[in-house]
C-alpha cells in the first residue's frame, strides 16, 4: 500500500473487489445431468458470464465446489450467479456446507450449529444473481465443500426438460464482520456503505458505476483481509503488462485471452503465446463442438474424423466427414482422402477405385465374385513398345472376344494400320504414321478422295476455296480462307468497271481476295463501288460519277446529292448547280428573279421555266400563268372541257396545211433570196400544179366560189396560228424542262427515301441494343430504357409508314415523265434521249432499291413490288388488307424493322404494365409501411407511458423496500450488536423485573432473615422450627421457582413484545405493500399488449418484490428466535417461544399449588407458633410475604394471558403475511405472462418487413 493516508495500491498490486473469490461453474466436481455450456468470444460483444462460459442444470442435478483459499475468518455472504432459461422461477434450490470438522468453541465461528450450513432459495427469472439469506462463517487455512443443489423447477412437480444456466458461486466478505465497521466508530462507515448499496454495485457480473467513496472502502477492506494490497501476478505470455488493474486486479490481456491474470485462453482459442490465442478452428462436420485443447488445439473429433481441426480422414479413409475405407479393387494401398480416388494403382490399372485398365492395356480388374482379368497390352498394331501403336484405348468385345481397337485420330481399321480419311502417309512401314491434310479444314474429313492419300494434296476443297491446299479464296470471293470466311463479292453494279471485274452475267463479279475491294468506275469510291467521290454524283449513269459543279458563291457545300446532282443552295438561288433563281421564280438570278405565279388551278407544279417563266399547264390549259383554257376547250378554269371530236378533225388538217404552208413559204424566201435556175422549171411546174390542186380543193371545199386571195388570207390566218403554235411548242419544251425538274425531285425523293432507310436500320440495331441494355440492367433503367424504345419503335413505325407515300409519289412521278416524254418523242429526240437516259437511271435506282431492301428490312420479306400480295407472307409495301384497310407489313416469323418495333413496342407496354403492377404494389406497401410506421409511433408513446407507470411503481416498491431495510436494520442491529451477550440481555430483563416486581430477591431475602430473626426470639421454638425446618426450606424453594418463573416469564413477554412491534412494522409494511401490488396492478392492466422494451425495469420491479418477500420471511425467521440463544446464532422458531409459555405457565400453576401447600403448612406453622407465643410483627411479616407470593402468581398468570393472546395475533398475522405473500407470487406470475406476450409482439414487430 502507499499514497498518505496508506489508501492506495503500489503499481503491480492491487486491492480485490468483493466479487474476487468467485468459482467457476465449470471447474466444480457434477453430479447428475450437469453439461458444461462453454461460450465463445466475441470481440465488441459483452460477456455476461465469467470464465469459459456456464454449467446447463437439470432437476435434481448439484455441484460441489472446493474452497481452500479463506484469507481471514470471517462471515461471507453467498451469491449464486445464473442466466434463467424458462419464463418461471427456479423454486427450490439448496446449498449445503461441508466442514473439515468441529468447530472449537473458542474460534469466531464457535456459535454456529449445524442447521446452520444447510440454507435453501429460490431463483428468479428476471435476475442475474442470488444472496443467500443467511451468510457462512468461514476460518481461514481450512478447507470447505459448498454443494449447490437445483432440486425443482416447481416445487410439488417435475419437469425433466426444466434447464438453468450456472455460471459461478461467488463469496463475498460480509463488511460488517470487518473491524472498521464494528462499533460505535464504524457506524458511520456501515451507513455509508448502506447508502451507496456498495455490496450490491460488486454483486452482478456487468457492474455499474462504482462510487469512489465505496471503491475507498472496499480497498480498506481488501487491505485488511490480505495485510496490504495483492500481487498483479500477470501471465507472461497471456498479459500486455505486468501492471494490474488497482481495482480488481484485472490485468491487460492479449487477443482471445481471458482470466484476471489473462492465464487462460478464451473457449474455442489455443495456444496462450505472447500472440494472444488462435481460434481453434474446428471443422464443423468433423467436430462434436467448436472448442479445442487449450494447449495444442486438438478439436474433439467425431468417429472417422482425423487431424488437429478434424477435418480430414484417417490413413487408408475417405469422404470426409462420413470417412469411408479406400476401396482400390486390392491395386492400391492409399486414396485421396477427399475424392477417394486411389493413389499409385498397379497392375497397369487405372480410374478412381483402379477399376479399370491404363490406356494401352484391357481387361477387368474389379474384384468381383467370378474373379478379376488382369490387364493386358492392346496389339494396335505393334504394342507400346513396338513404336506402332496407334490407339490409346483397346476392349475385348464380350460375345467374339476380340479385341478392338479405339484408334487414334487419323489412323483406322481393325488393328489402326490405315489412315483415315482426310489423312495421309504410309503406317504400315516401320517409323511411318498418318498425318493430317493440309487444307485449312476446308475438305470434308470423312470423303476419302478429298485429299491425295499419299502426297496429302487437296482435291476437293469446299466454302468456296482452291488451290492445293484450299488456302485462298475462288475468283469472285474474298476472305480468309483457312477461317472458312470465304465471302462472295458484292460488288454495286453501276458503280463497278465491269471489265476489270470479269463481271458474269449471274452478277457476279471479281474483287480483291482478300480485302474484297471491287474495281470502281472513275470518280467511285466504297468497297462495293456503291457512292461517289465527294463533290461528285450521277453514279446510276454506269460510266461513273460526274462533277456536282456547284457554283462556289451561290450554294452552301460543294457537295450535291449523289443521286439528282442537286446542290445546296443560299437563299434566293436554284436550280441543280444554284446558277438559277430560287424555286418558284425564273429569270437570271446575277440580274432579276420574277415569282412564276403559276395558277394552282391550271399548273401542274409552281415552279415555271426558269429561262421563260412559262408555268407547266395542266391538260387543257393554256396561258403565261395557265391560268385560262387552252384552244380546243371550252368552259371555265379549271374546269376546261374538249370541244369534242369535230373540232379535233379540223383541227388536224389545219394543221397539216399549216405546216406545209410554213415549208412553201420557207421555200419563197430562199427563191426570193437565191432566184428561180431553169433547172428548178418542172419542179415549180409540179408546185404549181399543187397549188392548182390546193385551189381547186379549196374550191371545191368552200361553196361560196372564195379565190386565191381568200385562200390566201386563210393562209395568213394560218400562218398566225403556226407562230401561235411555236408558242405551244416552246410550252412543250417547257413543260418537258418541267418533266426533267420533276424527274430531279423524284431522284431528291429517292435520295431522301434511301436516307430514311438508313436511319430506320440504324434505329432498329439502337433498338436491338437497347433490348440487350434491358436485359442486363436493373428495374428503373429498365423502364427508361423500355420507354426509349417505345419512342424509337413508334418513330420506326412513322418511318415505315412513311414510306410508302413516297414510293407511290415516287411511281406517279416517274410515270409522269415517261408520259411527257412519250408525247414529245417525236419533236424532241435529242431531250427524249437524255430523259430516256436519266429515267433508265432512275429506273435502275429504283430496281436496285425496287422495294425489296425496303421491305426486306421493314416487313421482312426480300420481295418486290411485283409479287402478289396474297404470296407475299410477311407483306410489302402497297399491300392492304382488312377493315378498315390497314398496311400488311409483318407478322409472325418475320424478322423486319417494323415486326421488330411492333415486337418491342408489345413489350414496352407489357414491361409498362409489369411496371405499373410494380409501382401500385410498392405504394400499397408504402402505405403499409406509412400505417406500421404511425402504429409502432402509437405503440411507442404506449410504451412510453407504460414506461412512466412502471417507473412509478419502481418508486413505489424502492419505497417499500426501504421501509423493510429500515426495518431489518432496526432488527439486525439489535440482534447482531456486539453488546447483546447474555449478561447484557440477562440484565436488561432483571431491569425490566425490577419495574415490574415491587420487591426484589435481596429484599425478600431481608424479610426472609427478619422472620428469622423473628423466629429467634422466640422462645420454645426449636422444636417447632425443627417440625418446620423442611416446610420452611420447601417453601424456600417454592419462592426460588416463582422468581425464576417470573424471570423466565419476564424473558418471553419482552420476546414477545419485540416480536409483536416486528409483526406490527411487518403489517404496517405489508398493508403498504398490498397498496403498492394494487397500484401495480392498476398500471399492469393499463400497460398489457403495449409495453415493449422495459423488460429491465419491470424486472428490476421483480426483483425488489422478491428481494422484500425473502427479506420479510427473513424476519419472521428471525423473530421467532429467542434473544438469548440468539448470540450463537441458535435459529429457534415461534414454537420455542411457545415452548417457554407453557413451560412458564406450568412453573406458574405448580409454583401456585406450592403456594397453597406453603399457605396452607404457613397456617399449621403460624398455629403452632400462636399455640406457644404470640408472633407480633412476625406474623404480619408473614402475611406480607404471602400477599406478595400471590400477588406474584397473579402477575405471572396476566403474563401468560397475554403472552397466549400473542400467539394468537402473530398465527394470525403469520396467515395473513402468506396470503398476500401468495397473491404477490400471483401477481409476479401474470406480469411476467404479459411480459412475454409483449416481448414477442415487439421481435414480431420489430423483424416485421413490411
Amino acid at each position: 500500500m502507499t499514497g498518505r493516508r496508506c489508501d492506495e495500491v503500489q503499481p503491480g498490486f492491487y486491492a480485490i473487489n468483493l466479487d474476487n473469490y468467485k468459482y467457476e461453474a465449470e471447474d466444480a466436481l457434477p453430479n447428475g445431468e450437469a453439461q458444461i455450456d462453454m461460450r465463445q468470444c466475441v470481440p465488441g460483444a459483452t460477456r455476461t458470464w465469467t470464465g469459459p462460459g456456464f454449467r446447463s442444470m437439470r432437476e435434481g442435478s448439484s455441484l460441489e465446489f472446493t474452497i481452500n483459499n479463506i484469507p481471514m475468518s470471517m462471515e461471507y455472504d453467498i451469491v449464486i450467479r445464473y442466466e434463467p432459461q424458462l419464463p418461471d422461477s427456479w423454486d427450490e434450490v439448496g446449498v449445503t456446507l461441508t466442514r473439515p470438522g468441529v468447530i472449537e468453541t473458542s474460534s469466531i465461528c464457535g456459535n454456529t450449529i449445524p442447521s446452520d450450513d444447510v440454507l435453501s432459495t429460490s431463483l428468479p427469472p428476471g435476475s442475474r444473481y442470488r444472496v443467500m439469506a443467511t451468510p457462512f462463517c468461514l476460518e481461514e487455512m481450512k478447507e470447505y465443500t459448498i454443494k449447490v443443489e437445483f432440486r425443482s423447477y416447481q416445487s410439488g412437480r417435475t419437469n425433466p426438460q426444466a434447464a438453468i444456466l450456472f455460471d459461478s458461486l461467488v463469496l463475498v466478505p460480509r463488511y460488517t464482520s470487518v473491524p472498521i465497521f464494528q462499533g460505535q466508530e464504524g457506524q458511520s462507515r456501515r451507513d455509508e456503505f448502506e447508502r451507496y448499496r456498495c455490496q450490491e454495485n460488486y454483486l452482478p457480473v456487468l457492474k455499474p458505476q462504482i462510487p469512489p467513496i465505496c471503491k475507498s472502502m472496499v480497498r480498506s477492506i481488501s487491505a485488511i483481509m490480505h495485510n496490504g494490497g495483492m500481487p498483479c501476478n500477470c501471465d507472461v505470455n497471456g498479459a500486455e503488462s505486468t501492471v494490474c488493474d488497482p481495482e480488481g486486479g484485472a490485468c491487460p490481456c492479449r487477443s482471445n485471452v481471458i482470466g484476471r491474470r489473462c492465464d487462460m485462453c478464451c473457449p474455442a482459442t489455443f495456444g496462450l503465446g505472447p500472440q494472444g490465442c488462435r481460434a481453434c478452428d474446428c471443422d464443423a462436420s468433423g467436430s462434436r463442438d467448436l472448442f479445442c485443447n487449450p494447449s495444442n488445439g486438438q478439436c474433439l473429433c467425431n468417429p472417422g474424423a482425423y487431424g488437429r481441426r478434424c477435418n480430414r480422414c484417417q490413413d487408408n479413409f475417405w469422404n470426409f466427414p462420413n470417412c469411408q475405407r479406400c476401396n482400390c479393387n486390392g491395386h492400391a494401398d492409399r486414396c485421396d482422402s477427399v475424392t477417394g480416388s486411389c493413389i499409385d494403382c498397379r497392375d497397369n490399372t487405372a480410374g478412381q477405385f483402379c477399376q479399370t485398365c491404363k490406356d494401352g492395356f484391357y481387361g477387368d480388374p474389379r474384384l468381383q465374385p467370378g474373379g478379376s482379368q488382369p490387364c493386358r497390352e492392346c496389339m494396335c498394331p505393334g504394342g507400346i513398345s513396338s513404336g506402332r501403336q496407334f490407339a490409346d484405348r483397346c476392349y475385348q468385345d464380350p460375345r467374339s472376344q476380340a479385341v478392338i481397337c479405339n484408334c487414334n485420330e487419323g489412323y483406322t481399321g481393325a488393328r489402326c494400320d490405315s489412315c483415315a480419311p482426310g489423312f495421309y502417309g504410309n503406317p504400315e512401314v516401320p517409323g511411318g504414321s498418318c498425318r493430317r491434310c493440309e487444307c485449312n479444314n476446308n475438305i470434308d474429313m470423312t470423303d476419302s478422295t478429298a485429299c491425295d492419300s499419299r502426297t496429302g494434296e487437296c482435291r476437293k476443297c469446299l466454302y468456296n476455296t482452291e488451290g492445293p491446299r484450299c488456302d485462298r479464296c475462288q475468283a469472285g470471293y474474298y476472305g480468309t480462307a483457312a477461317n472458312q470466311d470465304c465471302k462472295r463479292c458484292v460488288c454495286n453494279m453501276l458503280g463497278t468497271d465491269r471489265t476489270r471485274a470479269r463481271c458474269q452475267d449471274g452478277g457476279l463479279c471479281e474483287c480483291d481476295r482478300a480485302s474484297g475491294q471491287c474495281p470502281c468506275l472513275p470518280n467511285v469510291v466504297g468497297q462495293q463501288c456503291d457512292r461517289c467521290a465527294p463533290d461528285y454524283w450521277k453514279i446510276a449513269s454506269g460510266r461513273g460519277c460526274e462533277a456536282c459543279s456547284c457554283d462556289p458563291v451561290n450554294s452552301l457545300s460543294t457537295q450535291c446529292n449523289e443521286f439528282d446532282g442537286q446542290c445546296r443552295c443560299k437563299p434566293g438561288f436554284g436550280g441543280r448547280t444554284c446558277t438559277d433563281c430560287e424555286t418558284n421564280y425564273w429569270g437570271d438570278p446575277q440580274f432579276q428573279c420574277s415569282e412564276c405565279s403559276c395558277d394552282p388551278l391550271g399548273s401542274e407544279t409552281l415552279q415555271c421555266d426558269r429561262n421563260s417563266g412559262q408555268c407547266r399547264c395542266r391538260p387543257g390549259v393554256t396561258g403565261m400563268k395557265c391560268d385560262q383554257c387552252a384552244r380546243g376547250t371550252r368552259g371555265n378554269l379549271p374546269q376546261c372541257v374538249p370541244c369534242g371530236e369535230c373540232f379535233d378533225n379540223w383541227d388536224n388538217i389545219i394543221k397539216g396545211l399549216e405546216n406545209e404552208t410554213r415549208h412553201e413559204l420557207d421555200r419563197a424566201k430562199n427563191i426570193e433570196s437565191s432566184g428561180v435556175p431553169g433547172a428548178y422549171d418542172d419542179r415549180f411546174k409540179g408546185i404549181e400544179d399543187d397549188l392548182n390542186a390546193a385551189k381547186n380543193l379549196l374550191g371545191g371545199g368552200l361553196p361560196d366560189g372564195t379565190g386565191v386571195q381568200e385562200l390566201e388570207a386563210e393562209l395568213d390566218g394560218l400562218k398566225d396560228q403556226l407562230e401561235t403554235q411555236d408558242g405551244s411548242l416552246d410550252g412543250i419544251e417547257n413543260d418537258l424542262g418541267k418533266a426533267s425538274q420533276d424527274i430531279r425531285g423524284a431522284n431528291d425523293d429517292l435520295d431522301d427515301l434511301e436516307g430514311r432507310l438508313n436511319n430506320l436500320n440504324k434505329d432498329v440495331d439502337d433498338f436491338s441494343k437497347d433490348v440487350d441494355r434491358v436485359k442486363n440492367t436493373n428495374t428503373v433503367e429498365a423502364l427508361k430504357s423500355i420507354k426509349e424504345a417505345q419512342k424509337k419503335s413508334q418513330d420506326a413505325q412513322a418511318k415505315a409508314d412513311g414510306t410508302e407515300p413516297t414510293l407511290e409519289e415516287s411511281e406517279t412521278t416517274r410515270k409522269e415523265a415517261e408520259r411527257l416524254m412519250a408525247e414529245n418523242t417525236g419533236n424532241f429526240g435529242n431531250t427524249d434521249n437524255e430523259l430516256k437516259n436519266k429515267i433508265a437511271a432512275l429506273e435502275n435506282q429504283a430496281d436496285m432499291l425496287s422495294l425489296r431492301e425496303v421491305n426486306e428490312k421493314v416487313c421482312g420479306d426480300p420481295i418486290d413490288e411485283t409479287t402478289p400480295c396474297e404470296q407475299a407472307k410477311c407483306g410489302r409495301a402497297g399491300c392492304y388488307s382488312g377493315t378498315p384497310q390497314t398496311l400488311k407489313c409483318g407478322g409472325l416469323g418475320c424478322s423486319g424493322a417494323l415486326e421488330v418495333a411492333n415486337t418491342a413496342k408489345e413489350r414496352a407496354e407489357k414491361a409498362d404494365a409489369e411496371l405499373q403492377k410494380v409501382e401500385d404494389e410498392a405504394r400499397r406497401i408504402l402505405d403499409e409501411v406509412r400505417r406500421a410506421k404511425t402504429d409502432a409511433d402509437d405503440a411507442k408513446t404506449s410504451a412510453q407511458n407504460a414506461l412512466d407507470r412502471a417507473k412509478e411503481v419502481r418508486d413505489k416498491f424502492k419505497g417499500l423496500d426501504d421501509k423493510v431495510n429500515a426495518l431489518l436494520e432496526q432488527i439486525s442491529a439489535f440482534l447482531q450488536d456486539e453488546h447483546a451477550d447474555p449478561d447484557s440481555v440477562l440484565a436488561v430483563a432483571q431491569e425490566v423485573l425490577a419495574k415490574n416486581i415491587q420487591y426484589t430477591p435481596q429484599q425478600i431475602l431481608d424479610l426472609a432473615k427478619n422472620i428469622d430473626e423473628k423466629v429467634k426470639t422466640l422462645s420454645g421454638v426449636d422444636a417447632i422450627l425443627e417440625a418446620t425446618e423442611n416446610d420452611l426450606k420447601t417453601a424456600q424453594d417454592l419462592l426460588s421457582a416463582a422468581m425464576k418463573a417470573k424471570e423466565d416469564a419476564d424473558k418471553v413477554k419482552t420476546t414477545a413484545e419485540e416480536v409483536r412491534q416486528a409483526l406490527d412494522a411487518a403489517e404496517a409494511a405489508q398493508r403498504d405493500a398490498e397498496q403498492a401490488i394494487r397500484d401495480a396492478q392498476g398500471d399492469i392492466n393499463d400497460a398489457e399488449g403495449k409495453l415493449t422494451g422495459i423488460e429491465s425495469e419491470i424486472s428490476l420491479a421483480v426483483n425488489k418484490i422478491n428481494d422484500a418477500s425473502a427479506k420479510i420471511a427473513q424476519m419472521n425467521n428471525e423473530l421467532t428466535n429467542d434473544i438469548g440463544p440468539k448470540y450463537t446464532k441458535n435459529q429457534e422458531n415461534t414454537k420455542s417461544a411457545n415452548d417457554i409459555a407453557n413451560a412458564a405457565m406450568k412453573k406458574a400453576n405448580d409454583a401456585r399449588n406450592q403456594l397453597d401447600d406453603l399457605r396452607a403448612k404457613y397456617e399449621e406453622a403460624q398455629r403452632k407458633v400462636n399455640d406457644q407465643t404470640t408472633p407480633g410483627d412476625t406474623s404480619a411479616e408473614a402475611g406480607k410475604l404471602r400477599t406478595d407470593a400471590a400477588a406474584l402468581a397473579s402477575e405471572v398468570q396476566k403474563q401468560l394471558s397475554a403472552l397466549q393472546n400473542l400467539k394468537l395475533s402473530f398465527t394470525s398475522q403469520t396467515e395473513t403475511l402468506t396470503t398476500k405473500t401468495t397473491d404477490l407470487t400471483e401477481l409476479q406470475r401474470r406480469m411476467e405472462v404479459i411480459l412475454q406476450e409483449i416481448t414477442a409482439k415487439a421481435t414480431e414487430y420489430s423483424t416485421c418487413t413490411t
